[in-house]
């Protein structure tokens, strides 16, 4: 391919590198069930707003198949692309977790967090799979009272 910027549709086979780098603000909504003194049990929907969008990345040593799986064959040398502006603004999904006192002021922590959406948003045909946010937090907190 050359250096000039097209677009091209079809089946691409060969090497890909991609980079994500999405932040979010989220707003979670959960209920804490209380199994024991030690510990405690939370789950809810969240919603997340994002503040920074970065999908991209590069094709290399492949080929595109161009429009169909077995159309003209185009050598892809290297190839970068840009799919930021096609990430969602707002993913909705659930947390998941789980408490535990240490003692009367150490607690660990751990949540799972996973988007019921596509990150990518309707129409987004590069990519033939669903994408979705999974977080997962663990920690170690301290209560101040």
């Amino acid at each position: 391919m050359n250096d000039a910027k097209e677009e091209l549709r079809g089946y691409y086979t060969g090497d890909i590198t991609t980079k994500v780098h999405n932040l979010y603000l989220t707003v979670p909504i959960q209920a804490t069930y209380q199994l024991s003194n030690r510990w405690n049990v939370q789950a809810g929907p969240y919603i997340s707003f994002a503040v920074k969008k970065e999908f991209y990345g590069e094709a290399y040593n492949g080929y595109l198949r161009h429009e169909e799986p077995t159309g003209n064959k185009i050598v892809v040398d290297n190839a970068d692309y840009d799919f930021s502006e096609s990430v969602r603004s707002i993913d909705v999904g659930m947390s998941l977790g789980a408490h535990y006192a240490i003692d009367r002021r150490f607690f660990a922590l751990a949540q799972l967090d996973y988007g019921f959406n596509n990150i990518m948003k309707t129409g987004f045909e590069s990519i033939s799979f669903g994408l979705h946010n999974i977080f997962m937090n663990v920690g170690i907190g301290y209560k101040l009272k």
